[in-house]
């Protein structure tokens, strides 16, 4: 029995950039989440709120430099969209982390 090969429709490509839209949609809702957290804790404790933004801060440090990596291993640089995207969410980041006890 001979194996077939089935032609690539475009129902591929199309699934491909839903999914890319819903990945970037839920990125968008879990920033918003930290976002609304770390104002709650910032008006209960500055101390708390310095904390979890501290937590946020490395966390996406942590993600970026991981995804870098990783895609360091397929391409020549590792540069995507969503790696420079990270990083600069995480600078920002260190900017409201460092005026937050001021």
């Amino acid at each position: 029995m001979s194996e077939q090969s089935m032609p690539q429709s475009s129902h591929t490509s199309k699934n491909n950039g839903t999914s890319t839209v819903f990945a970037w949609i839920a990125a968008i809702l879990v920033n918003a989440a930290f976002s609304v957290l770390l104002a709650w804790s910032l008006l209960n404790s500055w101390i708390t709120g310095f904390t979890a933004s501290v937590f946020y801060t490395v966390s996406i440090f942590w993600g970026a430099f991981r995804l870098k990596r990783s895609q360091r291993n397929e391409s020549s640089n590792g540069n995507t969209v969503l790696t420079s995207v990270l990083f600069l969410l995480a600078v920002l980041s260190i900017g409201i982390t460092t005026f937050i006890p001021v």
